[in-house]
């Protein structure tokens, strides 16, 4: 089926369904309008099931269902065209994909804009979200569950793409979920900005988040890598010149959860927010020419074998007081810095290694190979 041409309007009394077999084109300023829901099933018989291109605008008053039952399924919006939710976005969801379903796919590229939506959630294994090249995505929240879901916000020749959320935030839930942001290489190219409060492995286990050649995750909340004590080896990756602006940082309640900001790339704790590592086998790398900035609050070490590591020209930056094995359990807690170009600046602040009381043993402060602290 074709909606083709200004003017041009299907409007569906009801729930639409784009079935196996079909694929919907809505073009050329063509308008397509559903009183319900909006699914697509194919099952992968098109290159795409449904294609939004040249100034076409779909919306729906409900939910958006891209593969709930069955696999393959690709969207496409392109060309300043429009995929629309209703304007009163509370409670009207948008998936891509299920656990039982897998590669379905939802494209935004080349001025492509997805709006009007509450929960985002690309969920399963293989099912993405891609957004380049000035497409734009404005959801409440992009929430990656069901394990193994993928999205990715890429930029080029200077064009923004964009993510913009509003009050719940961005979450990788459950395990394997993996968001990327690529600048490409331009400045502020590749965004993702206003969520309240980022989390990397809410319940799960092997999550990550990269932000990469110049792309930029801004939060106004804190970051939280392992939200569970079950959960292990999540991973945060801010490396080739990507920026993470956050308002405090918890690392950990679960074991070897990892952040490192290598090869240029930096971290902002923007505020007067603490931040922590805790729990078992935890680590800040700073690496590089890698930069950890922390321009206020606390930053304690409280868990047990866990550190900051500022390594190979790595910088960081602290002006608030630094505590390592911050409660009476606390051991083999640690920071490490070494490499001659290597510093970790406190600014005057206080520094603590161990607690007066309790058990804790063995924290420790290492300075070697022409490192600065």
């Amino acid at each position: 089926a074709r909606v083709t041409g200004g003017g041009s309007l299907w409007s569906n009394c009801g729930a639409l369904t784009v079935g196996s077999n079909a694929q919907l084109v809505v073009d050329n300023g063509g308008r397509l309008a559903a009183a319900g829901a909006l699914t697509v099933n194919t099952y992968g018989s098109a290159p795409y099931s449904l294609v939004v291109s040249n100034s076409g605008q779909v919306s729906w008053s409900s939910v958006l269902n891209i593969g709930n039952a069955s696999s393959g399924n690709k969207v496409l919006i392109t060309g300043g065209s429009v995929l629309k939710g209703p304007d009163s976005i509370s409670g009207f969801d948008g998936f891509v994909g299920n656990p039982a379903t897998t590669n379905n796919t939802l494209t935004i590229t080349d001025g492509g804009i997805f709006t009007n939506c509450d929960y985002f959630q690309p969920r399963g294994v293989g099912n993405s979200v891609v957004v380049s090249n000035g497409g734009k995505c404005y959801a409440s929240m992009l929430y990656m569950s069901g394990s193994d879901a993928a999205a990715s916000v890429v930029g080029g020749n200077g064009v923004v793409s964009l993510v913009r959320m509003g009050a719940y935030g961005l979450t990788l839930y459950d395990s394997g979920n993996v968001l990327t942001v690529d600048g490409a290489g331009y400045a502020g190219s590749a965004m993702v900005t206003n969520p309240t409060q980022i989390t990397v492995g809410s319940i799960g286990s092997f999550n990550r988040l990269t932000v990469t050649n110049q792309g930029v995750v801004q939060t106004s909340g804190r970051l939280t890598v392992s939200g569970a004590a079950s959960t292990r080896s999540n991973v945060v990756a801010v490396v080739q010149g990507g920026q993470l602006r956050v308002v405090g940082l918890t690392m950990g309640a679960g074991r070897f959860n990892t952040a490192s900001v290598t090869d240029t790339g930096s971290v902002w704790n923007l505020g007067n927010a603490n931040c922590d590592i805790g729990s078992t086998g935890n680590t800040v790398w700073v690496s590089n020419g890698g930069v950890l900035n922390s321009v206020g609050g606390t930053f304690t070490i409280t868990g047990t074998n866990s550190g900051l590591s500022v390594l190979s020209g790595g910088k960081a930056y602290m002006r608030g007081a630094f505590t390592i094995g911050n409660s009476a359990l606390a051991a083999s807690n640690y920071v490490s810095v070494s490499g001659s170009d290597s510093l970790w600046d406190l600014a005057g602040a206080n520094l603590t290694i161990g607690v007066a009381a309790g058990t804790a043993f063995s924290n420790t402060l290492t300075i070697d190979q022409g490192s600065t602290v």
